[in-house]
């Protein structure tokens, strides 16, 4: 390692290990991506917004450092289709900064309205390169090294921030869906209309709905909130293997790593809800999903509802 990597390597452990101590609000610093969640009201979006810019460039320029602001995005999130930016006078005529609708971070695509929709159209396009790669390498080799080429090509793309995306509209994860069969359809030299979930078994592959069920719940359980007997001193049964989901109002919320990953955890049978050891719990639940490869999330919420269960999955 020359001297200017060496440099480099510890301007970077700096910058980690030291958020700036002038920033009041709250600073989430991951390698070099800094975030700053400052709390506001729609009277005063605009001053706070350049109060926070403001504050950051003084004390990045105390660290002898300085914000690209051609880099730097401003983007207002809303619950609906309106655009409702904040005209931020923070910028220098030769660097303007950005008003966007989208942007994409930590290799996410995010938008104003939290749809998923450009992140899912960007991952089709990772998919599509995916598969083609999987149906050269299947025609040339056998199912065993075409498999290997799915799960190193095709689904760590799928995995990659699902938590946030798996969230999106049942049309917009089916999209993906369709991808998935046409890979694990290729793997097995199907016909287009063949079923694929007794190959999702024999296979262990996970179906996407499976794979956000899977992450979100580990997530919840690496980060538990109250369970229900901790919130109300009524005797209820099983109130101590049951997470408390939080009230909220508008859908976007319901869709929460948080909310979400409450339900789908009270929706698991007790013996999966009892297991302490997360390792333990993260392999008996893959396992748990492989044999039950649902399609949507709505399948999976049937089919633990006593009084919606009307049918065995196959």
């Amino acid at each position: 390692m020359n001297l200017e990597e060496s440099s480099m390597c510890a301007l970077s452990r700096y910058r980690i290990r030291a958020p700036p101590g002038g920033l009041s609000k709250t600073c989430i610093m991951y390698a070099d991506d800094t975030t700053i969640i400052s709390p506001t009201s729609p009277q005063n979006k605009t001053n706070t917004i350049e109060e926070t810019i403001t504050l950051a460039s003084d004390v990045c320029s105390s660290l002898n450092l300085q914000i690209n602001k051609s880099k730097t995005i401003n983007i207002n999130f809303t619950t609906t289709n309106r655009s409702i930016n904040p005209k931020i006078d923070n910028s220098t005529p030769t660097e303007p900064m950005a008003t966007a609708t989208t942007t994409k971070f930590l290799g996410i695509t995010i938008d104003s309205n939290l749809t998923w929709h450009n992140h899912i159209t960007t991952l089709e396009n990772k998919l599509s390169s995916s598969l083609y790669a999987i149906r050269r390498i299947r025609a040339i080799t056998n199912k065993k090294t075409a498999k290997i080429a799915y799960f190193a090509l095709f689904e760590c793309h799928i995995r990659f921030g699902i938590i946030a995306w798996g969230s999106a509209s049942e049309n917009q994860v089916k999209k993906i869906q369709i991808l998935q069969k046409r890979a694990l359809r290729t793997i097995e030299c199907l016909q287009p209309h063949d079923h694929c979930k007794p190959y999702f078994i024999s296979n262990q592959i996970l179906t996407v709905p499976s794979l956000y069920i899977l992450e979100t719940t580990k997530l919840l359980k690496l980060n538990p909130p109250k369970v229900r007997g901790e919130c109300h001193k009524y005797n209820l049964r099983n109130v101590e293997l049951k997470y408390d989901v939080q009230q909220h109002r508008l859908t976007k919320t319901s869709k929460t790593p948080q909310i979400m990953g409450s339900k789908m955890f009270n929706a698991l049978p007790d013996n999966l809800k009892q297991i302490q050891n997360n390792k333990t719990f993260a392999k008996k639940l893959k396992d748990y999903l492989i044999e039950r490869p649902y399609y949507s999330l709505n399948e999976f919420f049937e089919d633990h509802n006593p009084f919606l269960r009307s049918r065995p999955i196959t």
